[in-house]
């Protein structure tokens, strides 16, 4: 943990260092022509990459169309998809599985069926997902945690004064495409967060607790706009 307290206040601090230079630089010279420089990152990618970023920001998004029998075919191709992952590699979802009410948490289909429309039914990909997720889970709120939901009484008491202070907030409208819109104030200073890795906890159980249960969202996703934004891929 030690470690990972390091990398992450690194991360933090280089972001911060960037944002900074933008920032510096922008209020040097304000005739900036950020379009033009706009324009001339867009020209650099390929015409799909470009219209799959403008079909994100907009909410354009394709509808799953899911049937009953698709569902369940693909329910069971999971399963076995887990089942046969090396078990080295599932660890925090193995032990869950010993108790029968981790069991039959990891195994209901309303919980497994939000990683495959999180990857577009993609089976190989949701398995991954739900792995990473049990372990992710194991990691801030202590392996009882994997084989249930999460709770208020699983974060620290600084994670709650920041959740009470405002330090993520989900609007009350969602975007055109029924995504939920998601603003996260990067308050990792002094009277918010000790350590760094209680703000990847914070946000990681604000997101987690606020999606799990929304059909729309396990369709489209939530849609990030933060200051430093990027969704973690163990999510549902």
């Amino acid at each position: 943990k030690d470690e990972d307290e390091k990398l992450i206040q690194q991360t933090i601090n280089d972001v911060a260092a960037r944002s900074d230079g933008l920032v510096a630089a922008a209020s040097a010279n304000s005739n900036i022509d950020f379009d033009r420089s706009l324009a001339a990152a867009l020209n650099q990618m390929t015409m799909e990459r470009r219209e799959s970023i403008s079909e994100a920001v907009h909410g354009v998004v394709a509808p799953q169309v899911e049937t009953e029998e698709m569902v369940r075919m693909k329910l069971s191709a999971l399963q076995e998809e887990i089942d046969g992952l090396p078990s080295q590699q599932k660890v925090a979802y193995n032990m869950a599985m010993q108790s029968p009410r981790g069991r039959a948490y990891l195994t209901n289909p309303r919980f497994q069926v939000q990683f495959l429309r999180a990857e577009s039914f993609d089976v190989a990909k949701a398995a991954r997902r739900l792995i990473l997720n049990c372990q992710t889970k194991a990691k801030y709120y202590g392996e009882d945690s994997v084989g249930r939901p999460l709770c208020l009484s699983d974060l620290s008491k600084e994670e709650l004064k920041a959740m009470k202070e405002g330090a993520f907030a989900l609007l009350p409208r969602r975007d055109r495409s029924g995504r939920m819109v998601v603003f996260h104030r990067a308050m990792c200073g002094k009277g918010h967060y000790d350590r760094p890795l209680s703000f990847v906890s914070h946000t990681w159980f604000q997101l987690y607790v606020r999606s799990l249960h929304a059909f729309a969202t396990c369709l489209t996703g939530p849609f990030p706009s933060t200051k430093h934004s990027g969704l973690p891929s163990c999510l549902p």
